[in-house]
């Protein structure tokens, strides 16, 4: 259905066709300009997932660690281990990741300013290691993209910011 210039569409599989109608995923420079915006998390999970399966290259599964347990002291009741993989809050990153070579991806938070590298900038896979991802910056003036190892980051949240949104 279209209205105007926006077009609507009922499917991932639509909604991937429209943001990338002649493979423009396998480009960071055109991919990187374009965005899924979903209503749930769960749908745009379902976007990424299915964009994931387009690329070529072989998956790499990151996990989170566990759950600080600072409130013990307090007397609280905090959950086990396995809690953060039934987490999907705004904000909180979720307990597993796949990841693969070329896919453009969007950081959670900042690394560092000088270089670019900001919350919610883009950046593109380029290998992946047992505890580091190596990303490239993706230039829009069309200068040599610049390399860079980004380890495992901390997200401290207590856990009454969890409480009560776990499936």
């Amino acid at each position: 259905m279209r209205m105007g210039r926006l077009q609507c569409v009922f499917s991932t599989y639509g909604a991937f066709r429209f943001l990338y109608p002649n493979q423009e995923h396998l480009d960071p420079t055109l991919s990187q300009s374009r965005v899924y915006l979903g209503v749930l998390n769960q749908d745009v999970r379902l976007f990424n997932t299915y964009v994931l399966e387009q690329i070529q290259s072989e998956p790499r599964t990151y996990y989170s660690n566990v759950i600080k347990k600072r409130d013990v002291h307090a007397g609280k009741n905090l959950p086990g281990d396995n809690y953060l993989s039934h987490i999907e809050i705004s904000g909180i990153p979720l307990h597993q990741l796949v990841l693969k070579v070329g896919v453009v991806c969007a950081l959670m938070q900042n690394v560092s300013f000088g270089d670019g590298l900001v919350k919610n900038g883009k950046v593109v896979i380029a290998s992946m290691h047992p505890r580091h991802v190596m990303i490239k910056t993706i230039p829009r003036d069309g200068s040599v993209p610049k390399s860079f190892a980004i380890t495992k980051r901390t997200f401290d949240f207590k856990q009454s910011e969890a409480a009560g949104y776990a499936v």
